[in-house]
């Protein structure tokens, strides 16, 4: 038989290990690399350089998604504002598995895998509001890897 005292810090124990484990995933309430851009400016293709992947398994996030390997912040931060009838598209090209994750300017979740074509990642936001757009550029598999993203609007 417990006493009182040994459930009590038990449980402040497993509330902590919790904690801990919600605190491991991607949070879009941190900053990734900053830009601003529109829709209109997006007719041509921006490229930014990244590291793809991050030490967040994505399979033990519950809140997120998808599967893959990335970083707890986005790697970026968009100000994306709609000013036409464009969707905006997200790739990741790399020599190695890539994932994308994807939080828009209405808090929702977009992930993908292979959608680009052989091990590249694809997100398309079709008619996506103006505010704050998070990317993670992550990897399939544990590792790390040289990528771009490309950011082009239709």
């Amino acid at each position: 038989m417990f006493k009182r005292s040994t459930i009590l810090a038990l449980s402040m124990v497993a509330g902590l290990s919790a904690a801990g484990a919600a605190q491991a995933c991607p949070d879009y309430s941190l900053n990734g690399t900053p830009d601003r851009f529109s829709s209109t400016d997006a007719w041509t293709e921006r490229r930014y350089p990244v590291i793809a992947g991050g030490s967040v398994d994505l399979a033990r996030c519950g809140s997120v998604p998808g599967v893959g390997n990335v970083a707890r912040a986005p790697d970026f931060t968009f100000y994306y504002t709609h000013n036409a009838n464009h969707s905006l598209r997200f790739q990741a090209r790399a020599g190695c598995d890539t994932v994308l994750m994807v939080n828009d300017a209405t808090g929702r979740w977009h992930w993908d895998d292979d959608s680009a074509g052989g091990t590249n990642a694809e997100v398309h936001l079709y008619s996506p509001r103006t505010g704050y757009v998070d990317v993670w550029v992550g990897t399939y598999g544990s590792g790390y890897c040289d990528a771009t993203l490309h950011v082009e609007s239709f």
